[in-house]
């Protein structure tokens, strides 16, 4: 794969890459991150949420983890222990 560089906040390369994956190698050794406040998020004085999206999937895996464990389908959070060990029981 062609390198893929990055000027003036545009990535370069980009055309060349189209359809195929990026990998962390393609990237730049180094970069530069600039946090520029706009104002225009829905919090408090405008802020943004940043790394929320990454915690969205832990739930629905640890829901699936249960029903692969014990054949209970987990539909509401918390997930308590004491919840599981009761729908285990009814279910043996």
């Amino acid at each position: 794969m062609s390198a893929v560089g990055v000027s003036l906040g545009r990535i370069d390369g980009a055309e060349k890459v189209a359809g195929q994956a990026v990998y962390a190698g393609d990237l730049p050794p180094a970069f530069t991150t600039f946090i520029m406040e706009g104002g225009g998020g829905p919090g408090p004085y405008g802020a943004k949420g940043m790394g929320e999206g990454g915690i969205l999937p832990v739930a629905p895996a640890i829901g699936n983890a249960v029903f692969a464990a014990v054949g209970m389908r987990a539909t509401e959070v918390p997930l308590l222990a004491e919840k599981i060990w009761r729908v285990a029981r009814k279910i043996i």
